[in-house]
């Protein structure tokens, strides 16, 4: 996604099934496994890697599933005030709410459901209907405000422009739970049969998501996405990365995957202004 843009729909792009055959991964991994330290990919780690690369795929966006955010944003404040004009006309005991109520709620999503939507009518809202259609538009204004802030928050941090490093190194760690190295044991370097692999995987995918062009800028995207992937479980790698491929970039308040963003976002700031190789 672009700085300027958000979704507004899920990305339903019409993505072609990922397929290697028997010869690419024979010709990937060498006779015996040898250029892969002696190890022969399995079935299910094979169907593993293709599964990820897919998700990745996905998160192509279509034209009809992004907007401009300035439009969004304007839109939003255009409805607010009109919203906040609505309840001081229907009921005139409302207080406007502020987005920095949010920071009152732990799970403010949750909670604002409850409080605005799910708590029963009291006296006063069964006997005057208005005052009950107040307290909904007061919560519709604030999950308004946090939505606003969330997106602008997102757009700034460029995340979809680095979903490629959460691919790269969930691809990594596959590899690396299926007993492949992937760095070479007594250098830093990494390997040439994982990183090729990774290459070949990459030609699966649209050109759009061909992020890293160069054979120098895709060498050194591998060793980010390599350092990212180390000491991270992959199913914290693939939760990130089926959530951002949806366009979910939202960043959960206590949220085990932090300790992994915290890394990643360290690794990638050089990404982070637009960047693009």
């Amino acid at each position: 996604m672009h700085r300027d843009s958000v979704f507004v729909a899920v990305p339903n792009i019409a993505i072609r099934p990922i397929h290697m055959d028997e010869h690419e991964w024979l010709t990937i991994q060498g006779p015996k496994g040898n250029k892969l330290g002696g190890k022969v990919l399995t079935p299910a780690v094979r169907k593993h890697l293709l599964e990820v690369t897919r998700l990745y795929a996905s998160s192509l966006q279509t034209s009809d599933s992004v907007k401009p955010l300035k439009r969004v944003v304007d839109r939003i404040d255009g409805w607010k005030r009109q919203t906040a004009s609505l309840r001081k006309f229907i009921w005139n005991k409302g207080k406007s709410p502020s987005a920095r109520s949010k920071y009152l709620f732990a799970d403010w999503d949750a909670k604002l459901e409850k409080i605005f939507l799910e708590k029963p009518c009291n006296n006063l809202e069964i006997q005057f209907p208005l005052a009950l259609l107040d307290r909904v538009l007061k919560g519709t204004i604030l999950v308004s405000e946090i939505v606003q802030e969330q997106l602008q928050s997102d757009t700034e941090s460029s995340e979809q422009k680095k979903l490629w490093f959460v691919w790269a190194a969930t691809v990594f760690s596959i590899l690396g739970k299926a007993g492949v190295s992937v760095r070479h044991p007594k250098r830093k370097n990494l390997l040439l049969g994982p990183v090729q692999l990774l290459s070949k995987l990459q030609a699966k995918l649209p050109a759009e998501l061909h992020l890293r062009r160069t054979q120098d800028s895709f060498r050194k995207g591998a060793v980010v996405a390599f350092k990212i992937r180390s000491g991270n479980p992959t199913y914290k790698l693939e939760r990130i990365l089926r959530r951002w491929s949806r366009g979910d970039f939202s960043r959960r308040f206590g949220s085990p995957e932090n300790s992994v963003l915290r890394r990643f976002d360290r690794l990638t700031e050089p990404y982070s202004k637009g960047r693009k190789e």
